[in-house]
């Protein structure tokens, strides 16, 4: 017993060691020094702050370093078992914007408390939000708060001041008089159905204090969107009726090149109301028709049976800028029918018509590439209704889900706007029945690739 109770300590103290040298230090070091360490992610929080060494398990980890008004770094780590602890250096970019001031020509600029010299000029400032002050003669002709985005550019363009003692011009187009000025923000578009850029215009008073409609960024999109659409309908292990003379009651569907098309607006209402916080939120309406309507032939169709599509969405989405990237999540309402007309109405209960009534919550992750910026997404489809006419047709219930993938590219040239799109959503269905049904199966499969391409202007 004695023997036994010993090789159980010698076997727990070697366990020990072992665990201890699962993990070894890392000295990480940085420029600027200050900067947080995360370790594989930042669920856990920061480690410490460089320079700093942090005790990291052997093999392969990622490494995350962060630091303020700098590009973060992600980078890889291999741990080794045996040798000389490794030792981590990183040289950490700044996150800048460009400040174009375009006039009025000779006035003096101070960004924050720096005086940054006269207009017109063309100013690296650390991206985040930042106080532009432009006074000329003495007087100060422009005070805003602007949000510089990482990698993009500012544009500020302000009206003369006449010299002391004459009044200024009224600005063109009547209104109000004094100084004023042009707000146009650039952050890298893209965040629309058919892509989002451009600016919109704003004036402040003789005081230089904002007025209402000094907005910046989008307020409004308003695309056309075009779809060419392919759909594979196919049931599991379908059960035939015994009546031979009956065969084939649930034949599977293929259709391609359905087209629909339709308009899609975007408002972004915390840019309207002035809230730089809620300046990536985004409301989307979007409804698409039937341009074609294709006829089905076939199997024990009777009538005239032509197919029908349309598409319906009304969601929200809220976008984040980091450095070179965007990452955007989504919610909202979408209907997609892929549907049929039909002369008799028998021959409904033979086609897979389906009514998708869903909830969707996505992501997006996208890469800021100048004027293109190329996406991936996924989303998850929480189908509240597939329709009457094919959950009705198995007595003890029918349910599906969904889930939809995609990769495309927006692109921008000033307010105009475009994108295009390849997805795959797959609707997958359970069905119940009773014994004396007269349709059996146990599951189906609704797979549908779209083409999508749309155009729009963004105000």
């Amino acid at each position: 017993m004695r023997a036994l109770l010993a090789a159980a300590i010698v076997l727990a103290a070697a366990a020990g060691e072992a665990g201890a040298e699962a993990k070894r230090d890392v000295r990480i070091e940085s420029d600027p020094p200050g900067a947080d360490v995360y370790l594989n992610s930042k669920d856990e929080g920061s480690l410490c702050k460089t320079p700093c060494t942090i005790k990291a398990p052997v093999g392969e980890q990622i490494v995350i370093i962060e630091i303020a008004n700098h590009v973060s770094l992600i980078e890889g780590l291999v741990v080794p078992a045996k040798g000389k602890p490794p030792v981590m250096k990183f040289k950490l970019q700044r996150a800048v914007g460009t400040l174009v001031v375009k006039g009025p020509e000779g006035a003096r600029i101070r960004v924050g408390d720096v005086d940054k010299g006269k207009a017109p000029a063309k100013l690296e400032v650390d991206a985040g939000p930042q106080t532009i002050t432009l006074t000329l003669n003495g007087k100060q002709v422009l005070q805003d708060l602007i949000e510089v985005e990482a990698n993009q550019e500012v544009v500020v363009r302000g009206k003369d001041v006449a010299a002391a003692g004459k009044q200024p011009d009224p600005p063109k187009g009547g209104g109000e008089s004094g100084g004023g000025e042009e707000i146009v923000v650039d952050d890298g578009g893209g965040e629309g159905g058919a892509g989002g850029a451009g600016g919109s215009g704003g004036t402040v008073n003789q005081g230089g204090e904002p007025s209402p409609r000094g907005q910046r960024g989008k307020l409004v999109a308003l695309s056309g969107v075009v779809d060419v659409g392919f759909r594979n309908f196919t049931y599991q292990n379908v059960k035939q009726d015994s009546d031979p003379m009956t065969p084939d009651e649930l034949p599977d569907e293929k259709e391609g090149g359905q087209v629909i098309a339709g308009p899609m607006i975007e408002v972004w209402p915390g840019t309207i109301a002035g809230v730089p916080a809620l300046r990536g939120l985004a409301l989307v309406g979007r409804v698409q028709f039937p341009i074609n309507k294709q006829p089905v032939t076939g199997g024990r169709l009777t009538g005239t049976t032509t197919t029908f599509w349309q598409s319906l969405e009304i969601s929200a989405r809220h976008r984040w800028t980091l450095s070179k990237a965007s990452i955007e999540v989504n919610a909202g309402y979408v209907r997609d029918q892929h549907q049929f007309n039909t002369s008799n109405m028998n021959d409904l209960s033979l086609v897979p018509d389906a009514d998708y009534r869903s909830v969707k919550i996505g992501v997006r992750g996208s890469l800021l590439l100048g004027k293109l910026e190329p996406y991936v997404a996924g989303e998850n489809r929480i189908v509240l209704s597939g329709g009457k006419a094919l959950e009705g047709r198995f007595s003890l219930g029918a349910s599906a889900s969904g889930l939809r993938g995609a990769l495309g590219s927006y692109a921008r040239l000033g307010p105009f706007l475009g994108r295009l799109e390849a997805s795959f959503t797959r609707y997958s269905w359970t069905f119940k029945y009773e014994p004396t049904d007269r349709f059996k199966a146990d599951g189906a499969s609704d797979s549908i690739i779209m083409i999508s391409a749309g155009l729009g202007y963004a105000y």
